[in-house]
C-alpha cells in the first residue's frame, strides 16, 4: 500500500485517504461511474488512481465496463481498506425531505419540462431530476426562503424557475439565463401557464442591471466549479439580495471539485463575502446523464468508452445567508472561469 501511494505521489497531489476512498468504493461496486460518485473524488483523479492500478495488477475492466479486484488487490484487506457501508434511510434517501406534500408539483413539473432544449456542451449544461428540483424547493420552503419571497435564478438549465412558477409560492420570479433556447421555453411555458416569471437573456461573467440590484430575497445557482468562477455566480446572487437574513442556494461536486478546492471555496464565502454557512446538505442533488458526456471527457480507460448506466454525477447543495458585514461585488468576471485541472474536461482541452 505505501509503495503503491509512493508512486502514485510522483504522478499527482494525493494522500492516503484519497487512495483508501477509491479502492473502497471499487470494493463496494463494480460500476465504474457510480465509484466516481462514492468516492467522492475528483473526476480526473479517480481516473489517474485507477490507471496506475491497472498497471500494477490491482483491478482490471470486464467488459469494458466493471471494475474487478484482482487477487492481489484483495489483498490490500490486509490494509484495512473496506467496502463502504451505506446507512442512509431508505425512505428520504438520507435527505431529509417528506415529498408528500409535493407528489402533484412533481407530477405537473414534469409534464411541463416535456420538450425543454438538450443539454449542450457550450454551455457545460447538465440537468437535474425532476425530483431533485422539487426536493430543493422543499428544503429551500423549510427555510423560509420561498414563501411570499422574490426569487432569482441564475442560469436555470434545470428549469427551476418553472417549478417554482408552479408551486404558487413566491411573489416573483426572474431568470437570467444565457442560453437563448431556454430563455425561449421558459418564456413561452409561462405564458402558456400563467406564471409570474420575468426571464432576461444575461451572461453571468458581466454584472448584474442595476435594476436587480438588492431586490431579491433568495437565489439559486449551479455555478461552473472553478473557484474564480464560482465566486463570480456567487457575487452575482449576493449582488441581488435586499440584505442582512437574505439566502443564496448553489450546488457543488466532488466530480469537479476535491475537498482542497472546497476549503477554498468556504473560505472565500466567509471571509471574502463575509457570509455565514448555514447548510452543506451532502448528494443532494442527482443528474440525469447529458448526451455529450463523451464528446466533453478523456477517453484512456475502458469504461470512459461507454455510457453510464447509473446516475452518477451529482451535487451537495449548500445555504448561504448575509449576515451584518457581508460584502457585496459586481464586477465583470475576468480570465478563465470555466475550467480548471479538476474539470472533467480539462484534459481533452489541453490535448486540443
Amino acid at each position: 500500500m505505501r509503495d503503491l501511494l509512493t508512486d502514485l505521489k510522483k504522478r499527482m497531489d494525493i494522500s492516503e485517504r484519497d487512495l483508501e476512498r477509491l479502492i473502497s468504493a471499487f470494493l463496494s461496486t463494480s460500476d465504474f461511474w457510480e465509484a466516481i460518485a462514492v468516492s467522492r473524488l475528483p473526476f480526473n483523479m479517480v481516473v489517474e488512481i485507477s490507471k496506475h492500478l491497472y498497471e500494477r495488477g490491482i483491478i482490471f475492466f470486464e467488459d469494458e465496463e466493471q471494475v474487478v479486484l484482482t487477487d492481489k488487490g484483495k489483498r490490500l484487506f490486509d490494509y484495512g481498506v473496506t467496502p463502504l457501508k451505506g446507512h442512509l434511510c431508505p425512505s428520504c434517501e438520507g435527505k431529509g425531505i417528506d415529498l408528500r406534500d409535493w407528489k402533484e408539483l412533481l407530477k405537473v413539473y414534469e409534464e411541463t419540462k416535456e420538450g425543454r432544449p438538450e443539454p449542450l456542451l457550450e454551455y457545460d449544461q447538465g440537468y437535474l431530476t425532476a425530483k431533485s428540483v422539487i426536493e430543493r424547493i422543499a428544503f429551500a420552503d423549510g427555510k423560509g426562503d420561498i414563501r411570499g419571497r422574490k426569487v432569482i435564478v441564475l442560469g436555470d438549465d434545470d428549469l427551476l424557475s418553472i417549478a417554482l412558477g408552479l408551486s404558487g409560492l413566491p411573489e416573483g420570479i426572474t431568470v437570467l439565463e444565457v442560453d437563448e433556447r431556454l430563455v425561449e421555453f421558459i418564456e413561452r411555458t409561462g405564458k402558456k401557464r400563467g406564471l409570474k416569471i420575468e426571464v432576461r437573456k444575461h451572461d453571468l461573467r458581466y454584472p448584474l442591471p442595476n435594476d436587480l440590484l438588492g431586490e431579491f430575497d433568495t437565489f439559486f445557482t449551479d455555478p461552473v466549479e472553478t473557484l474564480e468562477g464560482l465566486g463570480v455566480f456567487i457575487a452575482r446572487g449576493i449582488a441581488s439580495l435586499k440584505g442582512v437574513g437574505s439566502a443564496g442556494y448553489f450546488g457543488l461536486t466532488t466530480a469537479e471539485a476535491s475537498f482542497r478546492k472546497w476549503r477554498d471555496i468556504e473560505k472565500m464565502l466567509v471571509d471574502k463575502f463575509g457570509v455565514v454557512i448555514t447548510d452543506i446538505l451532502s448528494d443532494f442533488s442527482i443528474y440525469e446523464n447529458w448526451d455529450y458526456l463523451l464528446e466533453s471527457i478523456r477517453r484512456d480507460l475502458p469504461p470512459l468508452n461507454r455510457k453510464p448506466n447509473v446516475l452518477w454525477y451529482k451535487s451537495s447543495l449548500f445555504r448561504i445567508e448575509l449576515v451584518e458585514g457581508y460584502r457585496s461585488f459586481n464586477e465583470e468576471g475576468k480570465g478563465e472561469i470555466y475550467i480548471d485541472q479538476e474539470s472533467m474536461a480539462w484534459i481533452r482541452r489541453e490535448k486540443n
